[in-house]
């Protein structure tokens, strides 16, 4: 192999090495219903529990992992940044997770009563 070859191999495999974490979470496509900036800025996701079960310990843990990833996806951005970027980026994927657990006690307990036929979706907040 020329020494041509072996660097565009190379390359290609660091590519690929760099899109496969966000690919390992990408989450069904209707997860997050919405993402957009608020008020002030502030990243704000609804995502859906349809087709979750809320009345097992399964089911409530497939809900926090999509408010998790969809506090990810708000919260962060792809590549290195500074530390005080990524200590601001954690910061907000932690309140956007802390806005979202008060709703998600709230679909638990409800998640029996069939007047609760159209679910709202979960608000994640993130910070500016």
């Amino acid at each position: 192999m020329t020494p041509t070859k072996f660097a565009s191999a190379l390359i290609a495999a660091s590519a690929t090495l760099l899109v496969m974490p966000s690919v390992a979470f990408a989450e069904d496509p209707e997860t997050v219903v919405s993402g957009t900036r608020g008020s002030d800025d502030v990243p704000i996701a609804y995502v859906t529990y349809r087709g979750i079960n809320l009345a097992t310990p399964t089911g409530v843990a497939a809900l926090e992992r999509r408010v998790a990833a969809a506090a990810r996806r708000i919260c962060t951005t792809n590549g290195l940044q500074p530390l005080a970027v990524e200590v601001k980026e954690r910061a907000c994927v932690e309140t956007a997770i802390d806005s979202a657990t008060p709703q998600i006690a709230r679909a638990v307990e409800s998640f029996g009563n069939t007047e609760v036929a159209m679910r709202e979706p979960i608000a994640v907040i993130g910070t500016n």
